[in-house]
């Protein structure tokens, strides 16, 4: 299976994703995932049943929240 990377490019499965400062997105996803990770776990299993397919959802959760977290605006008020 392969993912694409921040540049673009295709990454198979164990090949390492470039890492990309936090702070240059402006989000720390580490400190993001210790506060909601378990709670998108919970959430998840219930949406989707118990399994492996699990992580990889949540972890789809946060890789989206990590892209998009430029767009996000303080101003526009809370979630």
């Amino acid at each position: 299976m392969k993912a694409a990377a921040a540049s673009g490019q295709l990454l198979s499965v164990g090949e390492a994703v470039p890492a990309v400062e936090p702070a240059v997105a402006g989000l720390d996803v580490g400190a993001l995932f210790a506060e909601h990770g378990g709670f998108m776990l919970r959430v998840v299993e219930r949406l989707a049943g118990k399994g492996p397919h699990v992580d990889d959802l949540v972890q789809d959760v946060f890789v989206e929240a990590f892209r998009n977290s430029r767009r996000y605006d303080a101003q526009r008020g809370a979630a």
